[in-house]
Order: structure tokens, then sequence, then C-alpha cells
């Protein structure tokens, strides 16, 4: 018994002793991790930028709160949220802990003699507002990494010698308002979210000026333009808009690509999908073979789609369906096949419809009925089969409909009775009782 005692009193002690350790450890005031952190980015810093050559380098390396130290401003846990240490002859480079630093906002590092690359560690700086590293030496590339600062507002890299093009994920910062990238060799195009930031410089055309060109001269070669019949302007360095069919707006951007009759063959290529401000697009009574390119799912502001008395043929591409916008869609007498894809009913603000002339197959599709604008909808001259569909008596607006030349069956929806200019008597079926 006195054994068993004698162990039960050495493990309470033992346990005892464990908690006091634990109190004592826990009652010790040390740094938290978080400031402990940002002092070794800070510290990093020193060490790759020369700081023993800093012009004022007060109270750095010491063991003073961060916020006492020169260039460095810290918020009440802290926390450095400011790092200013312009023309304080840094040399060197920059670190990549610098990264590290979660809470900074402004970053402030130019007019000093910084050379290599910026690290793409700075991508992580999230709460960053403020980015200066201009009239530095740095070289490389910017890093597309920078893209991910959300909450920047400004940006400045001008003076340096970086290279290679813009990042584009930088055009699609949302709260970016001043950019400079001047004086450095960068090549390419201006990303077009960048175009209205204050103060960009740079001696480089808009990557939209660079597209919508090369969706234009992709056109021409792949459909012969040697041959059109009017090619007046095409591949000289004349505005777009001089170029026969080509309509552009104040900033130069395609808005009308019209070249119906002209004898274009050969197909349509999918670079097309790239004007993103295309209002109208007319090709009609070409020679234009092969299928429909998705990437035209892409305009996603047009309002006017011709290309029919084409030899276009497979399905009607269902991206058809982000085309939100669209008010006329004629694809009529070309080989098109297949369905039509009933998500073509999402195109809500659509009033002429004509598919007829193809080789469309399969039944229509009720839910048209969604087309509340539509006035004109021609499916004759396919291979349709089945019922028409009895919600087309929902179509109030509709002035004109051709269902004839197909393989239908049923009835005729009483709906469809009166008013309307139509080829319902030729398909030699009874009207719905």
């Amino acid at each position: 018994m006195g054994t068993r005692l004698t162990a039960l009193l050495a493990a309470i002690t033992l346990v005892l002793i464990g908690v006091a350790v634990i109190t004592a450890v826990l009652a010790t005031p040390e740094a938290p991790e978080s400031e402990t952190g940002d002092r070794a980015a800070l510290a990093a810093l020193y060490e790759s930028a020369n700081g023993s050559g800093w012009r004022n380098r007060e109270s750095w390396q010491s063991h003073k709160p961060l916020g006492e130290w020169h260039g460095v401003t810290t918020n009440d846990g802290g926390r450095v949220v400011q790092l200013d240490l312009q023309g304080n002859e840094l040399r060197g480079t920059i670190p990549a802990e610098l990264g590290g630093l979660a809470r900074l906002e402004v970053l402030h590092l130019g007019g000093n003699q910084l050379s290599g690359p910026i690290p793409p560690e700075l991508g992580g700086l999230t709460a960053l507002r403020d980015l200066d590293l201009g009239e530095n030496a740095l070289s490389g590339s910017i890093p597309p990494e920078l893209g991910r600062l959300a909450t920047l507002e400004r940006l400045v890299l001008r003076g340096n010698r970086l290279s290679g093009g813009v990042p584009v994920a930088l055009g699609l910062l949302p709260s970016l308002e001043v950019v400079e990238l001047r004086s450095n060799p960068l090549t390419g195009c201006v990303p077009e979210g960048l175009v209205d930031a204050r103060s960009n410089d740079l001696d480089l055309p808009i990557c939209w000026q660079v597209s919508d060109r090369a969706a234009l001269v992709t056109l021409y070669e792949a459909t012969d333009g040697p041959n059109w019949e009017r090619r007046q302007g095409w591949l000289t360095d004349r505005p777009l808009g001089a170029w026969h069919g080509v309509t552009t707006d104040n900033d130069g951007r395609v808005v009308d690509l019209e070249l119906p009759g002209n004898s274009l063959r050969g197909s349509i290529p999918s670079e097309l999908g790239g004007l993103g401000r295309l209002r109208t697009l007319f090709l009609d009574d070409n020679e234009l073979s092969g299928p429909i390119p998705p990437a035209l799912g892409g305009l996603d502001e047009l309002l006017f789609l011709g290309l029919s008395g084409n030899e276009l043929s497979g399905p009607i591409p269902r991206e058809f369906v982000n085309l939100e916008y669209l008010f006329m869609v004629d694809l009529h007498d070309n080989d098109l096949s297949g369905p039509i894809p009933p998500d073509i009913a999402h195109l809500y603000d659509l009033a002429l419809l004509r598919l007829d002339g193809n080789r469309l197959n399969g039944p229509i599709p009720p839910n048209l009925d969604r087309l509340y604008q539509l006035t004109v909808l021609r499916l004759d001259g396919n291979r349709l089969s089945g019922p028409i569909p009895p919600e087309l008596g929902n179509l109030t607006n509709l002035d004109e409909l051709r269902l004839a030349g197909n393989q239908l069956t049923g009835c005729i929806p009483a709906g469809l009775r009166d008013g309307l200019i139509s080829d319902l008597a030729d398909l030699g079926l009874p009207y719905c009782q």
C-alpha cells in the first residue's frame, strides 16, 4: 500500500511541475510570431541591400520596436504597414522575404541602386496599396504575380531595365489608378485595362489595337483576300476604319465588319472571336465553307450576325447562347446540320431568326416561345421532324413564320391560326381542335 501511495504522490508531483512549467512559458513576454516574421523580412532586406552603407539606418538590426527603425511604420499590433526607404542609397537586390510582410500597405524603395529581378513573392502582399520601385536598375520581366495585388492603387516601376511584355493580369487589377512603366525596354503591347491609368505613357500599342488588326489580317489570309472583289486599304498601315467594310469607334476598335458578296473563299477563322467590340458581322453571299467557329460566341457585344448564302457546314455552335444582345441571326442557305440548340431560346432580344435552307434535323425546340421579341422565324427547307410545338402560339410579336419543306407531323396549333405571314397552308396538316 505504501509503495502505491508513494508512486501516486510522485505522479501528482510531476503533473504539478508540468503545469507550472507551461504556466511559466505562457507568462513569458515574447514577441508574437507574426512580428518576428516581419523583423526577419526586414533583416533580409538589410543584408541583401547593403544596409551598412545606407544613408540612414537608425535602429536597424537593433532590438528596438520595428516602428522605431528608420522608414518603418507599424500598426497597433507591431506589424509593418509601411516601408519607405526612398532615396536611401540601397544597393543590391530585393529579397523574396519581403513578400512575407502580410500587413504591408506601402512599399517605397525607389530612387536607389537596386538591381536584379522583382521577386514574384511580392505578389503575396495582399494588403499593398502603393508599390514604388522606380528609378533603380531592376532587370528581368515584370512578374505576372503582381496581378494578385487586388488592393493596389499605385504602381511605379519607371526608370529601370525591365524587359519583356506587360502582364495582362495588371490590366485586371480593380483598384489600380496610377501606373508608371516608362523608361524601361518593354515590348509587346499595353493591356486594355491599363489604358485609363494615369501617367501610363509607354510608347507601345494597346493590345486590342494589335489583336483587332491581327484578327482582320487572319480573315484576309484565310479567305483568299487577294482575290476579293473589294479590298481597299486591307493589309496597309492605314487606320482599320479605312479598310473596306470595316467601321471603328472613337478608340479605333472594330465595331462593324461587313463584307457581303465580296468573293470570300475558305473558312471563317476563330480569331474573329477576339474582336471584342464587334456589333455587326455580315459575311453573307460569299463562298465560305467549313464550320461556324464556336469562338464567335465570345463576341459578347454582337447585335447582328449574317452568314447566309455560303456553304457553311456542321452544327450551330451552342456558344451562341453567350451572345445575349443579339437582335438578328441569319444563317439561311448554308449546309448546317444537327439539331437547333435549345439554348438559343436564351437570346431574349432576338427579333429575327432565319435558319431556313439548311439540313437541320430533330424537333423544333418548344422553348423557342421564350423569344418574346421574335417577329420573324424561318425554319423552312430543313429536315426537322415531330410536331409543331403549341408553345409557338405564345410568340405574340411574331409576324412571319415559315415551316414548310420539313418532315413535321401532327396538327397546326390553333394559336398560329390568325394574323401571320406563313406557309402553314403548305404543310398539309390539319389545325388542332
